[in-house]
């Protein structure tokens, strides 16, 4: 019986010490006052620099408290918190960061990550805004990525924001949470590595909807495109469209007017987008109030002639078809579908369908009086091509 007793007691000593000598080893920013570098020991406590199985933890201790890490320098930590607590910033600025996990903002914070160059690699599922905290991701350059993980935003109740203003930030899903996150997109590009690209660009809408994502800081003029690479993840950029308001000559509201007046305008403008999908646009935050001509242009590759019936789907609004440059005429009413046979060419075809709108949607928000009579009770009406676009046999 002593000998069992003698048996439990050493191995508890043991199981002490590996604990003790790194398992879950904290190491603590410090800033001790000559300069912010990642590399320099006196900067922690202990004072020695991060080891790829220790925790580094920025609890903040104002403004001043920032660390920077630079070209050349090649970070690594398990677990990292930035600003625990206390106000603490993260720079990083040509060098390289790889975690297994970040948390930014925690209990309290504010805790800031800025990536203006360099890469910021983390192996696991990264949280914006963690509890009580407040947390945010500000990238002007460089690479964010998440690897095997998601990008969580306002976790626990937190306050989270990630600014893209550059650079890229690559993730498999960003997950709104309970808290309050919010994304704002503007010169950067968001890659998705999900390869549902139908589910990301409706999660995405549903985002954008809810506010939860916004487009230059909510700019009415902002629009994004959504293109699907050779690897099948889904690259959503933002871009500003030129002005919906063509400057009239009298200005709106103006007094004081001739009963003469001479009455000019600027032409309209235009803007391109790739969708992945064909979507409603009543759908779609940026294309909710389009009114015009809608243009859609796609190749497809035919190898026999023994489908050359051209059907477009559903169509919301009058659908001009052309395929290789010959018109295949319009319709605006029952069922959309085109005599193809000759214009169809065995190979690559080239195929453009202009759909113009009415000018319902638009006129909810048109500052006209009489337009906003017809249309303040009136819910958005179906826009576009909805399809499917197909090609059929011929009876």
């Amino acid at each position: 019986m002593r000998k069992m007793k003698t048996f439990i007691y050493v191995l508890s000593c043991l199981l002490i010490l590996a604990f003790a000598n790194g398992a879950f080893a904290w190491v603590e920013w410090r800033y001790a006052g000559t300069n912010h570098n990642w590399n320099q020991p006196n900067n922690w406590t202990p004072a020695q620099i991060p080891a790829a199985g220790q925790y580094p933890i920025m609890r903040g201790y104002g403004s001043d408290d920032y660390a920077v890490i630079g070209s050349g320098v090649n970070a690594v930590g398990h677990t990292m918190w930035v600003g625990f607590s206390g106000q603490a910033d993260l720079n990083v600025a040509g060098g390289s960061l790889t975690l297994n996990a970040l948390h930014v903002g925690v209990d309290g914070g504010p805790g800031n990550v800025n990536l203006s160059s360099g890469i910021i690699t983390i192996n696991g599922d990264p949280a914006i805004g963690d509890g009580s905290g407040t947390g945010n991701l500000n990238i002007t350059g460089g690479s964010f990525i998440v690897n095997g993980g998601w990008l969580y935003l306002g976790y626990n109740g937190g306050t989270g924001t990630i600014n893209l203003d550059g650079g890229t930030l690559t993730t498999f899903k960003v997950f709104m949470s309970s808290g309050n996150p919010h994304m704002n997109i503007t010169n950067g590009k968001l890659i998705i590595t999900n390869t549902d690209s139908v589910g990301v660009i409706n999660e995405f809408n549903g985002y954008i909807q809810a506010g939860q994502v916004t487009l230059f800081g909510g700019n009415p003029l902002a629009e994004y495109s959504a293109v699907v690479n050779g690897s099948g993840y889904t690259e959503i950029t933002a871009s500003i469209r030129s002005a919906d308001v063509w400057n009239p000559t009298p200005a709106n509201n103006s007094t004081g007017i001739s009963r003469n007046p001479t009455i000019s305008w600027f032409a309209g403008t235009t803007s391109e987008r790739t969708l992945p999908i064909l979507i409603d646009f009543k759908n779609d935050p940026c294309l909710a109030q389009f009114s015009g001509t809608a243009i859609y242009r796609t190749e497809f590759n035919v190898t026999d002639m023994q489908h050359t019936l051209l059907s477009l789907g559903t169509v919301y609004g009058i659908a001009e078809v052309t395929l290789n440059g010959i018109n295949l005429g319009h319709k605006w009413y029952g069922e959309y579908t085109y005599d193809a046979a000759s214009a169809m060419i065995i190979g690559t075809n080239v195929l453009e369908v202009k759909v113009t709108t009415t000018l319902s949607n638009f006129f909810s928000v048109w500052d006209n009086p009489v337009a906003q009579m017809w249309t303040r009770n009136r819910e958005p009406i179906s826009e576009g091509m909805v399809g499917p676009v197909r090609l059929l046999r011929q009876e």
